[in-house]
């Protein structure tokens, strides 16, 4: 996540990473300690069991984010899955700090793109941002799934619904590097017409609410950011 410096107005980010959504259900899924969500703040180690860390065997550094889905299934943002080639990409799961040496690491064995994915420079126009990645080893049961709902399940996504980010995002606009600990902030979602979101230093954007949603903080500073190579 990243705090950028604002005055009065606030860049909002439209959000085309992955964001878990406060959603309750009855399923051996989605099992995490109870702990409070507070926006910037390091989370506590184990609150997200099925966040993984995607990599590059060849740049050790945290790439970009992703859920477990299933013990040999990892979904992550599309546009994350560009740079390598599948074998070049390794997934770490059961992370809190990046320099943790005691978690289970498998090389990917192939992505699954979705094939109407669509990207622009600023993400304005960036729809079915997603990738599915497949592990060359399957974890085992230590490792919790995240719960995503059903085909056809309705998901009544409301304005002001509180979504949590996660990330081992830079924390500040000055910072010089990653952080080294999971990092998670709340976020609610905003009215994609709303001048919070479609004003960027891009221009103005157009959310397409039926693809796209526009999530972030009315008092600014609270977002996420991508790590460039």
């Amino acid at each position: 996540m990243r705090q950028l410096s604002a005055k009065n107005s606030i860049w909002l980010t439209l959000v085309v990473m992955l964001t878990v959504l406060k959603i309750s259900r009855t399923a051996n899924c989605g099992i995490r300690p109870h702990v409070k969500i507070a926006g910037g703040s390091e989370s506590k180690i184990g609150s997200w069991p099925w966040m993984i860390s995607l990599r590059a065997t060849e740049y050790p550094q945290h790439l970009c984010g992703g859920v477990l889905i299933h013990q040999k299934y990892i979904l992550t943002a599309g546009h994350c899955t560009y740079l390598f080639l599948p074998n070049q990409y390794e997934v770490h799961i059961g992370l809190h700090y990046q320099n943790d040496t005691n978690h289970f690491v498998s090389p990917v064995k192939k992505i699954y793109r979705h094939p109407a994915y669509i990207s622009t420079v600023d993400f304005s126009q960036t729809v079915y941002d997603f990738a599915i990645l497949e592990l060359e080893r399957q974890t085992d049961n230590q490792f919790t799934v995240i719960c995503l709902p059903r085909l056809n399940e309705n998901i009544n996504l409301r304005e002001k619904m509180n979504t949590t980010t996660l990330g081992w995002g830079i924390t500040s606009s000055d910072a010089t590097g990653l952080s080294n600990t999971l990092q998670e902030v709340t976020l609610q979602l905003l009215n994609g017409s709303s001048p919070e979101c479609t004003q960027s230093p891009y221009g103005r954007l157009v959310v397409n609410e039926s693809l796209q949603i526009c999530a972030g903080r009315m008092e600014g500073g609270f977002g996420t950011c991508e790590v460039s190579l």
